[in-house]
């Protein structure tokens, strides 16, 4: 297989793996609202268990943030790799 085939292969796990999380944490995000919803009208807003579903939230919604920065740190350990695995190779 060339390079190029074998950055893309790289990218690849990558790229799937993003999406899953991506799924994982806007699914998860979606079933938090919901249960804090339930809890506010069931328990009150004001309630200990209203509470900690927000605080839960609120901790969940870092989480997105450092998405990008993964994904700027993995590429560029890939390119590092790429560099130094083809840096003695090549005649100057």
């Amino acid at each position: 297989m060339n390079n190029k085939g074998q950055a893309l292969t790289t990218f690849r796990g990558l790229i799937i793996s993003l999406v899953v999380i991506s799924f994982v944490v806007g699914i998860g995000f979606m079933l938090g609202s919901e249960v804090n919803t339930q809890v506010e009208e069931q328990a009150g807003v004001d309630s200990v268990a209203a509470n900690g579903t927000s605080e839960i939230l609120d901790a969940m919604a870092d989480i997105p943030g450092w998405i990008p920065l993964v994904i700027i740190a993995v590429i560029g350990l890939v390119l590092l790799a790429l560099i130094s695995r083809y840096q003695g190779t090549q005649a100057v």
